[in-house]
């Protein structure tokens, strides 16, 4: 039995949401800013928790060892990195969008990964149907947060793409979000993203609606087995 759990992963990933979402949206709303070395330190450790939950997905999901420590070295590297871009004490970097750039083109890339392997493994019976269903959430979570990432990666090419108040750093990744977790929830009419960040939303709708779909057609074949 691995030590963590998809059950535990997915309780996990929903605390990581409230603090991205409804907290984040309430220390705006208090009048705090991501610039407090105090905050901004604290989401860099909840950043760390989210990396630590990718590790365990490949784990959970790969059986190749080769895979899973490449797959360590990468999440740290990406966290070296980040922790280059937003230290929350120092700039150690003036320029930090083309680093912040590469920082998500890389996370994006394993997080595709991940899910590529996630549903691979929901569709072998290496797993009983209680983990697939709890394997099958975290995986639509993660499918979200992969959405968010890539969002924030083109308000750092595009300028604005998210608003035109949202500043690339913290501040943009957290709107990203927030932004992809609304267009599930259907709120996302209550941004100010730019047409072209709306055109890619609908696709993101669209290949969520085709998961869940695809994997309850799956899911129902195995019960009625």
């Amino acid at each position: 039995m691995p030590a963590m759990s998809f059950k535990k992963l997915v309780l996990i990933q929903a605390v990581i949401i409230l603090i991205y979402l409804p907290v984040y949206e309430l220390l705006l709303q208090l009048g705090f800013s991501l610039e407090i070395p105090s905050i901004k330190l604290f989401y860099m450790i909840v950043c760390g928790i989210y990396g630590y939950l990718l590790y365990a997905m490949v784990k959970l999901h790969v059986m190749d060892k080769r895979i899973v420590k490449i797959s360590f070295i990468t999440l740290i590297i990406i966290y070296i990195l980040s922790f280059l871009s937003e230290n929350p004490f120092f700039d150690l970097i003036e320029q930090k969008d083309w680093l912040r750039a590469i920082i998500h083109l890389i996370l994006v890339s394993f997080e595709i990964m991940v899910i590529v392997f996630a549903i691979k493994d929901l569709l072998s019976e290496n797993k009983t149907l209680g983990e697939k269903l709890w394997a099958a959430v975290a995986t639509y979570f993660l499918i979200n947060f992969s959405w968010g990432g890539f969002y924030d990666l083109l308000n750092i090419i595009l300028p604005g793409s998210l608003g035109e108040n949202v500043k690339t750093g913290f501040t943009s990744y957290l709107a990203g979000i927030t932004y992809s977790f609304s267009i599930i929830g259907g709120g996302d009419r209550l941004y100010n993203a730019s047409r072209f960040i709306v055109q890619l939303s609908k696709i993101q709708s669209l290949w969520c609606s085709m998961y869940m779909i695809f994997l309850l057609g799956q899911f129902r074949s195995v019960v009625k087995k």
